[in-house]
């Protein structure tokens, strides 16, 4: 897979589309916690670390 082709955003007028980097751990990790209950149903059981800002990274 050509990461080159991926690491360019995507945008739009009304999206902007990247790759999550390390740095947006936090982001990610606060998405995760908010849509946790709502996404339980389609989502896989997941251990307490999954959430971690450390498996975020």
């Amino acid at each position: 897979m050509n990461l080159g082709l991926l690491a360019e955003p995507i945008v739009t007028e009304r999206l902007s589309l990247r790759i999550l980097l390390p740095e947006d751990a936090e982001i990610l990790q606060a998405y995760l916690l908010e849509n946790r209950l709502h996404l339980a149903p389609w989502e896989p059981l997941r251990s307490e670390e999954y959430f971690s800002l450390e498996q975020c990274r």
